[in-house]
C-alpha cells in the first residue's frame, strides 16, 4: 500500500522526517480525488490511477485549459517523486559510501532542490520549465527543479513505461550532478562498455571459463578498435553489428563456441559489466574478493550472484535473518513469477469472453501466443493461422504489453503477500507495518523486479517484430504456454 501523503507532503532538506506539508497540494487533491484522503493508503493500481490523472492534468489537459491546474497538479507529483529521490540517494551512499566516505544527506542538495514554493508547469512543447506567479502570469523559470525535470521526461502514456517511482529514483542515480560528486571521490560511474573495456587481469580472474573468453573476444576486437581511435574520447559507444560478428566469428574458432547470437552476445556482455561493477563496489569497500563473483546454484547448475558480507557491519542474529530473508525472497520470484503468468493469462481470456467483439477468439488466445512467443511468428504471420481478417485484431486479442504489464503487477502483488508473510516467520519487525514502511518495501520491490525480470522484458518488447524472446520473462511465458499443449 502507497500512503496519500506521498503527494502533499514534500521531502525537503529542512524536512526529511515526514516531510513538509503543502496545503495548496493537499487541498488539490482532496477536491480532485476525495477517495485518496479517506482511505489514506493506496493499493498499486489505484496508485497508478491517480499519479496518471495528475500527470494527464501537469501535461496539459486541453479540455480544462487552466494553467494552473497543471500547476497544483505537478505540485503532488513534486511531492510524491521526492520520495525515491531520497531513496536512490540513501542507496548510493550504501553502494559507494562505505567506511564513512560520505552519508547520504551529501547527496541530497543535487537532487533534492525543491521547497515546494515556487508553481511550476512545462511549456508546450514540453521542453522548458516555466513558472506562474499569484496573477497568473507565466514567464521562463530562471532555475530548472529537478523534481519538474523528473516529471517533464516521464513518458507516462507508454504502455512499456516504468513506473513513475522507478523512473525517478532512475533519473537520480543517472543526475549528473550526483554523478560529479562520485566521480570527484573515486566513483566514476562508467558505462558497462567503458568497464568492460577497461577491466584488468585481476578482475577477469573472477570471472567464470566462458564469461572470460567473452570478454578476452571483447577486447581483442571492441578494445583493439578503440585504440586505433586514440583521439575519439567520449563515451564508450554500443558495439556495432561488425563488431558483434566479428565477435561471433571469433567465439565460433576458439573451439570453446558459445551459443550466443548478436543480440545475446550483447545481453551477456551487460550481465557480465554488472558483476564488474559490483567488484568495484565491494573492492572500494574493502570486501573479499578472491573467489569468483558468481556462484553455481548446486540445484539448478546456474550462476548467480555471490552476496559479501559488509565488512562495516557487525555480524548478528538479526542479520543472518536478514541475509536470509532475502534469499527466501530470491528464491520466491520464480514462483510467484510462474503464477503470475497463469493468472494474467487468466484474466485476459476471462476478458476476452465478456467482449462483445472479440469471445470468438477466447478460445484461440493460447494459440495465438503460442505461435507468437514458442515459434517466433509475427503478428502478421498469425492472421490466418488463428482465422482472423487483418493484424489489428490479433493486436488486440493477444495484446502483448498489456499482458506483460499484468504479469508484473501480478509479479509484485505476490512478492508484497510473500514479504508479509516472511516477516512473520522470521521475526522482523513489529506485528504493525507503519504506511511509510510500506510504501518503501513496495518500492523496493518494484525496482527489485524490474531489475531481476521486467526491464530486460519491456525491453524486448520495445524490438517490434525481429524480437527474439530470450528474457526471463519470455521463457516463464514460454514453459507456460508449452504445458497447455
Amino acid at each position: 500500500m502507497i500512503p496519500a501523503f506521498r503527494y502533499w507532503k514534500l521531502l525537503r532538506l529542512d524536512a526529511l522526517n515526514g516531510g513538509r506539508s503543502l496545503p495548496v497540494a493537499e487541498s488539490f487533491l482532496q477536491g480532485e480525488f476525495p477517495a485518496a484522503i479517506a482511505r489514506h493508503s493506496l493499493s498499486a493500481s489505484q496508485n497508478t490511477a491517480i499519479y496518471e490523472a495528475l500527470m494527464a492534468l501537469f501535461r496539459g489537459d486541453r479540455a480544462r485549459g487552466d494553467r494552473w491546474l497543471e500547476a497544483k497538479a505537478g505540485l503532488c507529483l513534486r511531492c510524491y517523486v521526492s520520495y525515491p529521490v531520497v531513496r536512490a540517494c540513501r542507496q548510493l551512499a550504501g553502494l559507494f559510501g562505505g567506511g564513512g566516505a560520505f552519508d547520504y544527506r551529501e547527496l541530497l542538495p543535487f537532487v533534492l532542490d525543491d521547497d515546494g514554493e515556487a508553481m511550476a508547469i512545462v511549456d508546450r512543447d514540453g521542453k522548458q520549465q516555466q513558472r506562474i506567479d499569484r496573477d497568473g502570469q507565466i514567464y521562463p523559470a530562471s532555475y530548472s527543479l529537478f523534481t519538474v525535470d523528473i516529471l517533464r521526461t516521464f513518458d507516462f502514456q507508454s504502455a512499456s513505461r516504468l513506473s513513475l517511482d522507478n523512473w525517478a529514483y532512475l533519473q537520480t542515480k543517472q543526475n549528473k550532478a550526483l554523478k560529479g560528486f562520485l566521480a570527484d571521490r573515486g566513483f566514476q560511474y562508467l558505462s558497462d562498455w567503458a568497464l568492460l573495456n577497461k577491466a584488468r587481469e585481476a578482475q577477469l580472474a573472477l570471472l567464470p571459463g566462458d564469461d572470460r573468453l567473452l570478454v578476452d573476444v571483447f577486447h581483442a576486437v571492441y578494445r583493439r578498435d578503440r585504440r586505433l581511435q586514440p583521439k575519439s574520447g567520449g563515451r564508450c559507444p554500443d558495439p556495432s553489428e561488425e563488431q558483434l560478428q566479428e565477435m561471433s566469428d571469433l567465439l565460433r574458432e576458439s573451439g570453446r563456441a558459445i551459443a550466443l547470437a548478436d543480440r545475446g552476445i550483447v545481453r551477456r556482455l551487460k550481465q557480465i559489466a554488472k558483476q564488474l561493477r559490483q567488484y568495484e563496489i565491494w573492492s572500494r569497500r574493502g570486501a573479499p574478493v578472491a573467489e569468483p563473483l558468481e556462484a553455481i546454484d548446486p540445484e539448478t547448475g546456474d550462476y548467480g550472484m555471490r552476496e559479501f558480507a559488509d565488512p562495516n557491519s557487525t555480524p548478528d542474529l538479526q542479520r543472518d535473518r536478514e541475509q536470509e530473508f532475502l534469499a527466501r525472497l530470491h528464491d520466491r520470484l520464480p514462483v510467484v513469477l510462474d503464477g503470475a503468468i497463469a493468472s494474467a493469462i487468466g484474466d485476459r481470456i476471462a476478458a476476452l469472453q465478456k467482449s462483445r467483439n472479440y469471445r470468438i477468439f477466447a478460445d484461440k488466445a493460447i494459440l495465438g501466443w503460442q505461435l507468437l512467443y514458442c515459434e517466433g511468428l509475427s503478428q502478421r504471420e498469425i492472421v490466418d493461422r488463428l482465422g482472423m481478417t487483418n493484424q489489428s485484431q490479433v493486436s488486440r486479442v493477444l495484446n502483448p504489453k498489456e499482458l506483460l504489464s499484468r504479469v508484473r503487477f501480478r509479479t509484485l502483488e505476490g512478492l508484497l503477500e510473500a514479504i508479509l508473510e516472511f516477516r512473520e516467520q522470521f521475526g522482523l519487525g513489529g506485528d504493525r507495518l507503519s504506511p511509510e514502511v510500506l510504501e518503501n518495501i513496495q518500492a523496493g520491490l518494484e525496482e527489485f523486479i524490474d531489475r531481476q525480470v521486467f526491464e530486460e522484458a519491456f525491453t524486448e518488447m520495445k524490438a517490434g517484430n525481429n524480437r527474439s524472446f530470450e528474457s526471463l520473462y519470455a521463457k516463464r511465458l514460454q514453459f507456460f504456454l508449452q504445458e497447455c499443449r
